[in-house]
């Protein structure tokens, strides 16, 4: 182990290591291990959750289309099943910007709330980003108009 503090040439006085900090030390890299697999453990339940999930929106989207393609006939409405326990307040889990996972409850098909990944990012074609970039002039030209009208 190295320590590099100006002015001080005895190892022990640098680190200030005593056997009940290495010991605390090593605790804290044992916690951390577990820390580790129970973090593991929960992300592979959280992946597990969410593929019960899509597979139950998958499941109800098509039994819509189904009953969409009778016409909405009361005959052949799809039978209504309770929501799985176990799907309920599931959440989206991001890691916010202050570092702790969001708590939101109301999550896209995709697993993440509107804030973390729910809706698009923007156009990712030319013909999307020029679309966009009109609106764009479009919104800045009335804006120029009720400024000029206004003063």
């Amino acid at each position: 182990m190295a320590c590099y503090t100006a002015g001080v040439k005895n190892h022990a006085d640098r680190c200030r290591l005593t056997p009940c900090t290495i010991e605390k030390y090593r605790g804290f890299t044992v916690n951390v291990g577990r820390m580790a697999e129970d973090w593991s453990t929960a992300m592979n339940e959280r992946k597990r959750l969410l593929k019960r999930y899509q597979a139950h929106h998958d499941r109800k989207m098509a039994e819509h289309r189904a009953w969409a393609a009778t016409g909405y006939d009361p005959q052949h409405r799809p039978p209504l099943e309770p929501y799985p326990d176990e799907l309920r307040g599931l959440q989206c889990c991001a890691t916010t910007r202050a570092g702790t996972p969001c708590k939101r409850t109301d999550i896209y098909r995709n697993g993440r709330c509107k804030y973390h990944g729910g809706k698009s990012t923007g156009a990712k074609t030319p013909e999307g980003k020029a679309r966009q970039l009109a609106g764009y002039r479009r919104w800045l030209e009335n804006k120029r108009k009720n400024e000029a009208a206004t003063a």
